[in-house]
């Protein structure tokens, strides 16, 4: 028993870090903070069954009203930005997010120990996520990634677990109908989680032969990966509408009473009165076309977004060219910032773990002019992930930011583990890198540290992490 204890002490670690990590002080600041104004205030819309309009899915919303509909009270807030919180109820929706930001590390080390890779690869993608500063800071406030990354990669392990079942037997009905159910909490949290079943079905058709396996096996499969996940998005955005009955027209918040009407004010009348019945009015029909018509309007207006001084181009995603200010104050001469920045070892190592990992596959392809022999083939799984959550970036029309590229990222962190695992594998000489590499990683984390946290900096303390000129513009 105290073998066991010892053998499983490194995850028991990095669970401790990670809860203490995102739970430490997220009372603070006890300001509406970035798109906290946005979702707070749509978590509250359905304690007054008062309609709002936003271009994601509403399955992240339904779950912080949940919270408060069993825990918080109602509130009369406009929830403006930089605006001191009336009640504790905004700690309830960033605990809510900080217990799933502390869940992700887990279902990482477990995917990659599920997909037959080593204990040390997946304590080291572990690891990384546990000490990269903005999956920490994205895990402390009131916002949809963690909670969409969360579902995407509990969907992953639950494919791998359905895998290794016999076809038909009970357990691999469970499992399906599980995953099903998982792929369709993804999708109804942003659109973006359509990914998650992209990854899936691509891989069914490619590595398992999908469409030569027997008919009933097919359908199945199209079922619990496909249409099950649609029907519980349906059903989601179908609760959405029926619980969000009353129209609002004043004290609707910050966001629609003064954002939304001053972009309204600028439209032509023609336009402006299309805006406003899509923001203002639930849409009106039978069940399946208030449905469509929602999905559609959402969207349709999420492509069409105009830029923003954040944003920034997916191929610079990777290099942590252009990070997010998401709260800053100044008290007495000294500033608090807190901004959605990573871990540069982390960012920039695993991004050169990929792309080294890739050259070796095509060099042997090219130049042996034969497939690329690793240890286990389901690294596949993790490029197929990176890039089906990178490429289609380069094709939205709409402002990007750092953000987006989190499910790519955490699919870089595990390949780079992997790689990294393999190499210290064939070269016993260099494993003591292992731990050089924990130890900087551990540094970088701790030094840009109160970027994370708003930590009180003078501003020389202040300029000495900010290393690119785009960081702080």
């Amino acid at each position: 028993m105290k073998k066991s204890f010892l053998k499983r002490l490194p995850i028991y670690f990095l669970t401790l870090v990670s809860f203490l990590g995102r739970f430490w002080q997220i009372y603070f600041p006890p300001k509406v903070v970035f798109d906290e104004t946005y979702f707070s205030l749509f978590a509250h819309k359905y304690l007054f069954h008062q309609y709002y309009f936003d271009i994601h899915p509403p399955l992240g919303k339904l779950l912080f009203a949940l919270l408060l509909f069993l825990f918080g009270k109602k509130t009369f807030f406009d929830f403006k930005m930089d605006s001191f919180y009336p009640n504790l109820n905004y700690l309830i929706l960033r605990s809510f997010v900080a217990f799933l930001g502390a869940l992700l590390p887990i279902l990482v080390f477990f995917l990659v120990k599920k997909t037959g890779f080593s204990e040390r690869a997946a304590f080291l993608a572990a690891f990384l996520i546990v000490f990269d500063n903005a999956f920490l800071v994205q895990s402390r406030f009131v916002l949809m990634d963690i909670i969409l990354l969360f579902f995407i990669f509990l969907s992953l392990i639950f494919f791998i677990l359905q895998k290794e079942k016999k076809p038909f037997s009970f357990s691999w009905y469970f499992y399906n109908l599980i995953l099903g159910f998982l792929l369709g909490f993804t999708i109804s949290i942003k659109f973006t989680g359509f990914g998650a079943l992209a990854i899936i079905f691509i891989w069914e058709i490619l590595e398992e032969k999908l469409f030569q396996k027997p008919k009933k096996e097919i359908f199945f499969k199209i079922s619990f990966f496909f249409f099950l996940p649609l029907f519980i998005y349906f059903f989601i955005s179908y609760i959405h509408l029926e619980l969000l009955t009353n129209v609002c027209f004043s004290n609707c918040g910050w966001i629609f009473d003064e954002i939304w009407t001053k972009r309204i004010s600028e439209l032509s009348p023609e336009k402006r009165e299309e805006v406003i019945k899509i923001i203002r009015f639930p849409p009106f029909g039978n069940k399946i076309f208030r449905v469509f018509l929602l999905s559609y309007y959402s969207l349709s207006t999420n492509t069409s977004l105009i830029d923003w001084r954040f944003s920034s181009k997916w191929y610079t995603w990777p290099f942590l060219i252009r990070p997010i200010l998401y709260f800053q104050e100044k008290v007495d001469q000294r500033m608090r910032f807190i901004f959605l920045l990573g871990n540069p070892i982390v960012w920039w190592l695993s991004f050169l773990g990929t792309i080294s990992f890739l050259y070796f596959i095509l060099r042997e392809y090219i130049i042996k002019k034969k497939p690329f022999v690793f240890q286990n083939e389901n690294f596949r799984l993790f490029f197929l992930g990176y890039f089906v959550y990178l490429f289609p970036f380069a094709a939205i029309p709409r402002f990007t930011a750092i953000y987006h590229y989190f499910p790519s990222l955490v699919f870089s962190i595990i390949l780079f583990s992997i790689f990294f695992d393999f190499a210290l594998q064939k070269i016993p000489k260099i494993k003591p890198l292992f731990f050089v590499l924990l130890f900087f990683v551990i540094l970088g984390f701790l030094y840009f540290l109160p970027l994370s946290y708003g930590f009180l900096m003078n501003f020389s303390q202040f300029k000495a992490r900010i290393w690119l000129p785009t960081w702080y513009l």
